[in-house]
């Protein structure tokens, strides 16, 4: 018997501890850490990690991992870094690069020698990524406004522990995830999703995230021209024009108001000599 499932038994209490709700809880940690915390990045590796070798089963394990060209490919992008050392000269750094680039190794073998998701698995953990980034969004907002934090002085220093450019991608992949997903949604949570994406449209502007911005017009621009060609969707290409039309409009809006005031800015002069 598998030591978490006899766990479960033995004290009802835990009973709702099982190996699937192990690894999902790993990769929420792992959605969570993505734009919050290396910390739980780290975390939810081992969780996952630690689960898959408690699970055992290691022969069906290895039957798919051969059968599987997509595994086979993801770890052989981590081997080439590996055999990359033999070149190197500085091992420390090597070991470090190796370190940071295990994840390559370890999820694809995991995700892809476990159950597949259901619809509900999937809908839940696109919740708790989008929720996360929303709670972190205003986070930022409450340090850009000055309610807590140090005060601002470069916006890239809005972002709360990641870089101001995977900010702003993961702003522009959650938008792209919710317009994609949003039907499968009862129609309460397609009105709140639709109000966070459009938030996160804001966002993108208010906190300069000129990347993600960039990334996603030119993601929208061309989900829309292929929804315009293959004609399979009218409603999600007009839903995409409007929303570049107001992505656009934004724009325009923002960057007069800020020439405007540029030009109507007065700085005093000083007449007095330096000594």
């Amino acid at each position: 018997m598998k030591l978490i499932e006899a766990i479960g038994k033995r004290f009802p209490l835990f009973s709702f501890i099982n190996h699937r709700n192990l690894y999902l809880f790993g990769l929420a940690l792992i959605l969570c850490g993505l734009t919050w915390s290396r910390f739980l990045m780290s975390l939810g590796q081992f969780v996952l990690l630690g689960n898959w070798l408690l699970e055992a089963n290691f022969k069906a394990k290895w039957i798919t991992i051969k059968s599987s060209k997509v595994i086979l490919l993801l770890t052989a992008l981590f081997l080439l870094h590996l055999i990359g050392c033999l070149w190197t000269s500085d091992f420390d750094y090597a070991i470090k690069d190796l370190t940071i680039k295990l994840p390559l190794l370890i999820l694809p073998i995991i995700i892809g020698t476990s159950k597949r998701f259901t619809v509900q698995e999937w809908k839940n953990l696109l919740l708790i990524y989008i929720g996360t980034i929303f709670v972190i969004s205003l986070v930022s907002l409450g340090k850009l406004l000055g309610y807590w934090g140090d005060e601002i002085i470069d916006k890239r220093e809005i972002s709360v522990s990641i870089s101001h450019i995977r900010y702003g991608l993961n702003f522009c992949l959650a938008i792209v995830l919710i317009f994609y997903f949003i039907k499968r949604y009862t129609v309460p949570l397609q009105i709140i999703l639709t109000i966070i994406a459009i938030w996160f449209c804001i966002a993108l502007f208010q906190f300069e995230l000129s990347t993600g911005l960039v990334i996603l017009i030119i993601s929208a621009i061309a989900v829309a021209l292929f929804r315009l060609f293959s004609k399979k969707s009218y409603f999600i290409t007009k839903t995409l024009i409007i929303c570049i039309s107001f992505i656009l409009g934004y724009f325009v809006i923002h960057e007069f108001n800020q020439i405007k005031k540029d030009f109507y800015r007065v700085v005093p002069l000083s007449y007095e000599q330096e000594e």
